[in-house]
């Protein structure tokens, strides 16, 4: 049956089949949204067969509409979303329950809007479901959510690691995760090796640095990223911190730079980067 869709349906000049139910769409509108689709309706026009498995012509007709076009392998409520964010009606919301589907239609008929939507929830919400941003991130290549989402997974390692999510990660993201994790700890006991000494102010009275640690975080693992950088801040010479951070020897550089939430959070994190 041909699904009656908002305004466009009654003049649509071709059929978008998905299962057993048919949208009724415009070739043109089709052709400026999607390459995948462009590329199909131009192989109509010259004869020339398409190699796409999955998106193919069925049916040729005299007058308009002039083409059936079948979609194998999606739902019809998918396709449905998908043609909403093609037309000037009213979007389909996305949600952490649909955005896996969309990003992979969007990638699949390459259509830049509905990535750019994605893309745009992604950076909204990343902080309520940071491992699916991360994984997302990762394979629709979007470098700023993939880095935003590893400062919190960085921040609270230990948490995110226990996630049984957090083992669908990418064996590469994994590494990388761990690797910075480790430098990091590794760094913090240099740290409180090489400045375990240094008053700081705690309770009224002034204790050493390794004195204040262990009373704070019992266990330094404890001790996020973000805390760190926080305590330094406040309770000790934040210049002496600095420039101890800066020396370069034997230490990753990326290990050493700390940046804030680009939702301007006044936190400071360590974090890792999607390879080019």
């Amino acid at each position: 049956m041909i699904v009656k869709q908002q305004d466009y349906v009654n003049e649509g000049d071709i059929l978008l089949r998905s299962k057993d139910k048919t949208f009724r769409v415009h070739k043109l509108i089709l052709s400026l949204s999607s390459k995948l689709f462009k590329d199909l309706i131009e192989s109509s026009e010259t004869s020339k067969p398409s190699t796409n498995e999955n998106v193919k012509i069925i049916k040729h007709y005299p007058i308009s509409p002039s083409l059936e076009i079948y979609v194998d392998g999606e739902t019809p409520e998918l396709i449905e979303g998908m043609l909403s964010f093609l037309y000037p009606v009213e979007h389909f919301m996305i949600t952490w329950d649909n955005i896996s589907d969309f990003l992979r239609i969007s990638d699949k008929f390459e259509i830049e809007k509905i990535k750019q939507c994605c893309k745009d929830m992604l950076s909204k919400e990343f902080q309520s479901n940071t491992l699916l941003a991360i994984k997302l991130a990762e394979k629709y290549s979007f470098p700023d959510i993939y880095k935003e989402s590893s400062k919190l997974i960085l921040d609270d390692y230990q948490k995110y690691s226990s996630d049984p999510q957090f083992k669908l990660l990418s064996k590469e993201t994994l590494l990388k995760l761990y690797e910075c994790w480790f430098d990091y700890h590794s760094k913090l006991q240099e740290f409180i090796c090489k400045f375990h000494e240094k008053g700081v102010h705690h309770n009224g009275r002034t204790i050493s640095l390794r004195e204040y640690i262990s009373k704070k975080f019992p266990a330094t693992t404890l001790l996020k990223p973000s805390l760190l950088m926080d305590m330094c801040k406040q309770q000790l010479s934040f210049e002496n911190y600095y420039n101890y951070l800066n020396i370069k020897e034997n230490y990753p550089e990326r290990i050493l730079t700390y940046e804030p939430l680009f939702q301007n959070d006044d936190k400071m994190y360590i974090f890792i980067e999607l390879d080019n």
